[in-house]
Order: C-alpha cells, then sequence, then structure tokens
C-alpha cells in the first residue's frame, strides 16, 4: 500500500514542470518551438542558457526530492526510493494534465540516479549533458539490480 502512495505522490511531483511556468509567462508556446517538448534542453534552445539551467536544476531537484522523502518517511521500506524516483521520471515524461506528453526525462533520470547513489554523481556529470548516453544513467539508477549493488560495496567498511 505504501509503494502505491508513494509511486501516485512523486509521479505528482514530476509532474511539475518548470519550461511549461516559463513558456506560460513568457507567452511563448515551448511546445511549438524547438524539440517540441517541456524538458530542460527544449527550455535552453528555445529560452537561453540561463533558463535552460534553471528547467536542468527543477527537473533534477523535483526527482531526486522525491526519491529523498521516500526514504526518510518509509525508511523500513527496501526499493521505496527506486520506486519514488521512476515514479517521479514517469511523471516528468507523462504529465496527465499536459496529454501525458512532457519531457525527455534527462534531467530528471539524472537527479533520481544522484539521489539514490551520490557515489555516480561524477558520472552523471559527465553523462547528463549528452543526451544520447542517457540510457547509462537509467541503467545506473538501481532498477538494474547488478548495478544496484555496486553503491552499498563501495561504502562497504570491510572486515
Amino acid at each position: 500500500m505504501y509503494y502505491i502512495l508513494v509511486a501516485l505522490l512523486a509521479y505528482i511531483m514530476g509532474t511539475s514542470s518548470m519550461s511549461l511556468y516559463i513558456s506560460k509567462w513568457k507567452k511563448v508556446e515551448i511546445r511549438d518551438k524547438g524539440s517540441k517538448n517541456l524538458g530542460a534542453s527544449n527550455a535552453m534552445l528555445v529560452f537561453g542558457w540561463k533558463y535552460g539551467i534553471l528547467v536542468a536544476l527543477h527537473d533534477i531537484g523535483k526527482a531526486a526530492l522525491a526519491v529523498i522523502l521516500a526514504r526518510h518517511f518509509f525508511p523500513g521500506l527496501e526499493h521505496i526510493g527506486i520506486v519514488a524516483g521512476v515514479a517521479s521520471v514517469l511523471g516528468h515524461i507523462f504529465p496527465f494534465y499536459l496529454g501525458f506528453k512532457g519531457g525527455k526525462g534527462i534531467a530528471a533520470t539524472a537527479g533520481m540516479v544522484v539521489a539514490l547513489h551520490w557515489q555516480f554523481l561524477p558520472v552523471a556529470a559527465v553523462v547528463f549533458p549528452n543526451e544520447s548516453n542517457a540510457s547509462v544513467l537509467f541503467l545506473m539508477s538501481g532498477c538494474n539490480p547488478a548495478i544496484s549493488a555496486i553503491p552499498p560495496a563501495l561504502s562497504a567498511t570491510g572486515p
């Protein structure tokens, strides 16, 4: 039951779209320009690098916050952070109130990865700017059990 509640709340968090807010504020329909989506890269193309960074930070932050809050409020549930992170990314990509057409999920996935395993921050910082490597971020997110085992091994103190 808690997993469903967390997934639903994280999905709703993920639907928050800074690029849509900026688009409404500037009276420019971002979905008709550039790559025609609501992601950070399109915000950078349409509104400039300052707005692109703002949107990227928002997208990274909302997914990271979903993971952090889920782990904080439900510490006993083993995979609750993964559920929250994936739901948040899905909310970013498929916002219900925008006809399920949002961003590509690159920045949100980076936020999820870093919140799940902070050890991947240097890798995410290199991979994130190159969107063609987005699948690498997804693999690092903890959705792959073999990769998910790496961070605990890195933090183990040994015998």
